[in-house]
């Protein structure tokens, strides 16, 4: 009776565990029971051995399953990662999935690494950009505020030229006159016709040149006496006296006009010289201002670029180690998940094992 009561618990546990096992498939389990139902007349125990050993072989080529073979462990892979609503399993599957976590894990790494020390690259770029368009912005500004001056420079020094052009052609103008009536003085003086000079309009020129003229007061009296008679015979004694005196002048007033010739001359040659000087400064100015503004908007367009490249590789830095750390926290599950599987697949034929060398005994 206790054998008997044995071999019918150990029959209600291998049935149990065959319910457990779930995987087995109902072709396999028909094949089974029309085999079983042609050998009736076997032996009972027997037939659970049969059938344990067929649970068996199914266990073992389940995915995850580990069992234990004359001692001896053997491993079988069989487990796939997908996405939620694709979890299967199939061989080698699930090596595959941690193959995956390990190079997918060094290859985010490794590029998070390296945006990390791009965007180091590109803060220091953009630094050095924005310096270089600081001074060349700073060089723009000077450069346009000297071509101003040099503008403004040479507006001025054409108004002094007009205007001092202007003073030497009535001072040329003036002399000219004072000396056309200096010399009908003395050609009137010298012919003894010094009365009808005096009644002329030239001797009207000759009395205020007395006046203005750099002369010695002795002379400027007797010059002045001279000119303020009517055509009275009392200037002939004078006439000698009085031609020196106008031809002294004479001497001395053309003498003043070659100098006031050569002082104008001198005027135009620094004028012409500044001008040339100042056109040569403001060309090389608003050339260097043309290369500069070029320059600048250039390294504008850099620097919006470097901006635009260190956002996006930054956008792509986050995005990395967000990804990093769901595949890392998915790694970890599914592999905690393996080793939960492979354990209970592996407890399962150990207790099938021992069953089948229970009853074979």
């Amino acid at each position: 009776m206790p054998m008997t009561l044995a071999l019918g618990l150990r029959l209600v546990l291998a049935t149990a565990l065959f319910g457990a096992a779930g995987a087995v498939s109902s072709e396999l389990r028909m094949a089974s029971r029309a085999k079983m139902a042609a050998r009736s007349h076997a032996n009972p125990i027997r037939r659970v051995v049969d059938l344990l050993q067929k649970m068996q072989k199914q266990a073992e080529s389940l995915p995850g399953a580990r069992w234990w073979s004359v001692g001896a462990p053997r491993a079988v892979e069989a487990y796939e990662y997908a996405e939620p609503g694709g979890l299967r399993d199939r061989p080698g599957g699930y090596d595959k999935f941690m193959c995956y976590c390990t190079t997918g894990t060094g290859q985010l790494e490794s590029a998070i690494t390296s945006n990390e020390e791009k965007i180091e690259q590109v803060a220091a770029s953009l630094q050095e950009a924005e310096s270089r368009k600081s001074q060349l912005d700073a060089d723009l500004k000077k450069h346009k505020a000297d071509r101003e001056a040099g503008e403004a420079a040479v507006a001025t020094a054409k108004a002094l030229r007009a205007k001092e052009a202007a003073m030497f052609a009535k001072t040329v103008s003036d002399y000219k006159a004072n000396l056309a009536a200096m010399a009908k003085a003395i050609e009137a003086i010298s012919k003894g016709m010094a009365g009808s000079f005096l009644q002329s309009a030239t001797s009207g020129a000759l009395r205020r040149l007395a006046v203005d003229a750099d002369m010695p007061a002795s002379d400027r009296d007797v010059l002045t006496s001279f000119l303020s008679q009517s055509g009275s015979s009392d200037y002939a004694p004078q006439a000698g006296q009085i031609s020196g005196i106008l031809q002294q002048m004479q001497e001395t007033m053309e003498k003043d006009l070659k100098d006031a010739q050569a002082s104008e001359e001198n005027a135009v040659s620094v004028f012409e010289a500044l001008m040339a000087a100042k056109t040569a400064e403001i060309e090389a100015l608003t050339t260097a201002i043309e290369q500069k503004l070029e320059a600048s908007g250039e390294l504008g367009l850099e620097i919006a670029n470097m901006k635009e490249d260190s956002d996006d590789t930054a956008k792509t830095l986050a995005e990395d180690k967000a990804f990093l750390a769901e595949l890392s926290k998915g790694c970890a599950t599914k592999k905690q998940e393996q080793e939960e599987r492979t354990k209970i697949r592996t407890d399962e034929l150990l207790a099938i094992a021992d069953t089948i060398h229970f009853h074979s005994e």
